[in-house]
């Protein structure tokens, strides 16, 4: 039977439809063929080969597919990018690319990074999907999956990670963290001491954060504000002198406005923030204060010894309103001249002056507080050295008609007997 079943191979083909028919007939009639039943057997075997034959090739080629030599890679890695915070939805950041021998399609898909990006599936450019805010998030890490495909057969992949830098834009205006802040300067500063510094935060960066300031009304006069570019910070500064028995008190208004404006964010309100500031002046214990910046008297020369020449007068400032003691600055010659009262400033003569021998006097007064004494102190004057103050007094002595006119040499005249009258 196999012998004749290979010299007939022509009637495999046509018979074989025939006699498959008629094996599934004769089986339903439980009735066996010989000959049928050993085509089926062969039919049997020859299909499972070739099903076995097509597997076998199908796992070469796709070993041959997954080799090494064709590889997917991303090109140009590490990637970074920069994009503005704000940006438009849809904003191109970056494109990534991979290499592929095989030139089978590519597909990117995103694995990290939503919902602030998306990656377009055909072309690998990633987009701004959602907004993004630097002062929230400034750096983000995207993870972009590449993928080729065969037909219907599993390809290769690979992964990058790209950073994401956001860049700082001036969508925040400056803020003062209080409302109102406490300042204090003491009377006794000079001009040009800094009174107090005062800093309105920005959530910006750079630039973004510059800023001015500024001091609203009258107060500026006694003050102005200058702003370190360092630290951002306002800077008050004392114009004009202070005087805590005049004013305790000064309460200002101040402005801290962002040097460079973003148009774009206008609608959102000013870029700018107020703060009142309190500023109080402290009481120094000050030195006296003479009612004159100078003094200018007269005495006739002659004048008896204890004569009153005049008065200086000084006071204390302050609210303790001190005692004040006068001396003059030390001269053995005006001493001898001229004394004061310790208690009142009057000036009287010690000596007799003469005009001819000195015109003018210039001598210096000095005030200097003592402290008041307790009740078991009040034989003792405490003097306060530290606080004096100094003023010059001149004192003109004036002529009197003290003296008969003199020539000023012996005249001897000559005339001659015959001379006329009037000659």
């Amino acid at each position: 039977m196999v012998q004749h079943w290979t010299c007939l191979p022509s009637v495999y083909t046509n018979d074989l439809e025939q006699t498959s028919g008629t094996s599934l007939r004769d089986r339903r009639g439980l009735v066996q063929n010989p000959l049928v039943m050993h085509e089926e057997l062969m039919l049997t075997h020859s299909l499972k080969f070739v099903q076995k034959q097509s597997s076998l090739d199908k796992q070469e080629r796709s070993q041959k597919y997954m080799s090494s030599d064709n590889e997917l890679q991303f090109l140009d890695e590490p990637y970074e990018a920069t994009i503005p915070e704000m940006s438009a939805e849809g904003t191109s950041v970056i494109q990534v690319t991979t290499s592929d021998q095989t030139g089978a399609r590519l597909f990117y898909i995103i694995l990290q990074g939503q919902p602030y990006f998306s990656v377009e599936r055909t072309t690998g450019v990633i987009r701004v999907s959602s907004p993004l805010d630097r002062e929230t998030i400034d750096r983000y890490f995207v993870v972009i999956q590449a993928q080729d495909m065969i037909g219907q057969m599993g390809g290769h992949s690979a992964t990058t990670t790209i950073t994401i830098r956001i860049s700082d834009v001036n969508d925040n205006p400056p803020r003062f963290p209080h409302r109102r802040y406490h300042m204090n300067i003491s009377e006794a500063a000079p001009i040009g001491t800094t009174v107090g510094k005062i800093l309105a935060e920005d959530s910006d960066i750079g630039d973004n954060a510059a800023m001015n300031y500024e001091i609203e009304g009258h107060a500026s006069h006694i003050f102005y504000i200058i702003t370190n570019n360092e630290t951002h910070e306002g800077i008050v500064i004392l114009k004009k002198k202070v005087d805590y028995e005049s004013r305790s008190r000064y309460d200002i208004r101040i402005k801290g406005i962002n040097r460079f404006i973003d148009e774009r964010f206008l609608q959102d309100g000013p870029f700018e923030d107020t703060a009142n500031v309190k500023i109080s002046v402290e009481d120094a214990d000050e030195p006296p204060v003479f009612t004159s910046n100078e003094y200018a008297m007269e005495i006739s020369e002659g004048a008896m010894v204890g004569l009153f020449v005049g008065a200086v007068s000084a006071r204390d400032p302050d609210n303790a309103n001190s005692p004040i003691r006068y001396s003059l600055v030390t001269s053995n010659y005006l001493n001898s001249c001229f004394s004061i009262n310790s208690f009142n400033g009057t000036i009287i003569v010690t000596k007799p002056l003469d005009r001819e021998s000195a015109l003018l006097y210039y001598v210096v007064v000095t005030a200097t507080e003592s402290n008041r004494p307790t009740p078991e102190e009040v034989s003792i004057s405490i003097m306060n050295p530290k606080q004096t103050s100094h003023v010059n007094v001149s004192i003109q002595v004036v002529d009197v008609n003290e003296y008969a006119p003199e020539l000023s040499k012996y005249y001897e005249i000559y005339v001659c007997e015959n001379a006329v009258f009037g000659q």
